[in-house]
């Protein structure tokens, strides 16, 4: 690094490398509350979220759903199913979020936060080297998000990952999805309903190990309906491009022919490649930086929040805790959010969406008929499914499957969070005909 030292070193409160949810927030928040901030950011603003994960793929699936009822219309007389332009897709895709990478810029920019467009570097003293300035920062914070898992294996690399996809002109006919979690059921979901022969190999027994056993019986029981073939306890060895198509050999001895191949196997936070200046940081199991309560990791003066530190990987909770942040270090104070408050979903068609610790064989919940699908349902539609648990009463956590599932769980998550008992959720009358109608009443 001796060769940057030529330059002057600049001196502010707040230095943040990343411009995604977390690092937006912080930034902003500090510099409203006072503080000198700087953000450094080597790509588009918004981080993962924005350009490669959940408004993108929100937009694909708002439109894979719509072409999914579409399907079922088809099928019983309704409607003749349409031909769908998946390139007028990603063009609307990219204009939306081509017009929030400019909406963040204007926000840093109202909010007096100093916005540099390079690459970081930190040096062992701590300061940050940047598109040819230093920066001795009062406080430094990581917020690099995370990139997708690579497949660690022979002909790896010929996988397309998450940020390859949501780049992607066409759909491609017969698409082989690696990975059973969150980003591998959502892709097969949405690119069955669009119109692509989906096979979707895990190396688990089950999908979706993060939700209520039962709520996922619900979810693989709809893929199935929409087409998808599931392949459990298999695992990828080698990968070959064959001619036009990808080749792709499991350790059962099973071989997969694709167009394209998907590797969905998680998540790596971008701990590395910072400089020097991290050397000996403290991670957790998860790879991810350790932090206190206070976001500082195991080097005085440095902190980390978002994908990159050891907390829940959600957007939500990104913002929230670089809001947090800011408060704590230059605003009154204010307390990290509780996790277990945190709701998740995943946008399969349709969706689940669960909140809170739910206790297999106390309630398994139940399998519940879509009523306002019905004229719909040729025998092939999927269900929607609810479960709930309680504790000496009081509710402790709450499963969904249905398309109003994740608009429906944060107001679960405040039930839960305020104590509400079995007595009250009994006392409530629902809409008729309703799904939410089968989540209260006696």
């Amino acid at each position: 690094m001796s060769h940057l030292t030529s330059y002057p070193t600049a001196t502010h409160d707040l230095v943040v490398i990343g411009g995604g949810s977390g690092g937006l927030a912080a930034a902003k928040t500090a510099a409203r509350l006072g503080a000198s901030v700087v953000m450094i950011e080597r790509a588009e603003l918004g981080g993962t979220c924005v350009n490669r994960g959940c408004t993108p793929k929100k937009l694909m699936w708002c439109a894979a759903a719509q072409q999914q009822g579409l399907k079922e219309m088809a099928k019983v007389g309704l409607t003749d199913k349409p031909p769908f332009d998946f390139a007028a897709l990603r063009r609307r895709s990219d204009a939306k979020i081509d017009r929030l990478n400019r909406h963040f810029e204007e926000d840093l920019q109202q909010a007096g936060v100093h916005l540099l467009r390079a690459t970081a570097e930190i040096d062992e003293g701590g300061q940050v080297h940047a598109g040819g300035d230093i920066f001795r920062p009062g406080k430094l914070l990581l917020a690099t998000g995370a990139r997708p898992r690579a497949l660690d294996i022979p002909g790896g690399e010929l996988a397309a990952t998450s940020d390859d996809v949501f780049r992607w002109a066409d759909l491609p006919g017969r698409l082989l999805i690696i990975g059973g979690g969150y980003i591998g059921c959502e892709f097969a979901s949405i690119f069955a309903a669009l119109g692509s022969e989906v096979q979707l190999m895990t190396d688990g027994n089950r999908l979706l190990e993060q939700f209520h056993a039962p709520a996922v019986d619900c979810v693989q029981a709809g893929l199935e309906k929409q087409g998808v073939t599931i392949g459990f306890g298999c695992k990828p060895v080698k990968i070959d491009l064959n001619g036009a198509m990808f080749k792709v050999s499991f350790d059962d001895g099973s071989i997969q022919y694709a167009d394209r191949v998907i590797a969905a196997v998680g998540r790596v936070p971008n701990t590395d490649n910072l400089g020097p200046g991290l050397q000996g940081i403290a991670h957790a199991k998860t790879g991810a930086l350790a932090i206190d309560e206070r976001f500082q990791t195991s080097i005085p003066g440095i902190y980390a929040i978002g994908d990159v530190a050891n907390r829940l990987p959600l957007t939500p909770v990104a913002t929230r805790d670089g809001a947090c942040f800011a408060a704590q270090h230059f605003g009154a104070g204010a307390d990290q959010i509780n996790l277990d408050l945190v709701p998740k979903s995943a946008y399969t068609i349709p969706p689940v969406a669960q909140i809170g610790s739910l206790s297999e064989g106390q309630d398994d919940g139940e399998v519940i008929a879509n009523l306002a699908s019905d004229v719909l349902d040729d025998g092939t539609a999927a269900n929607s499914f609810f479960a709930s648990t309680f504790v000496d009463d009081i509710l402790t956590g709450v499963a969904l499957v249905n398309h109003a599932a994740p608009e429906m769980i944060a107001p679960f998550a405040a039930l839960l969070a305020s104590g509400a008992t079995a007595e009250a959720l009994a006392a409530v009358t629902g809409i008729h005909p309703s799904f939410a109608e089968e989540t209260v009443g006696p």
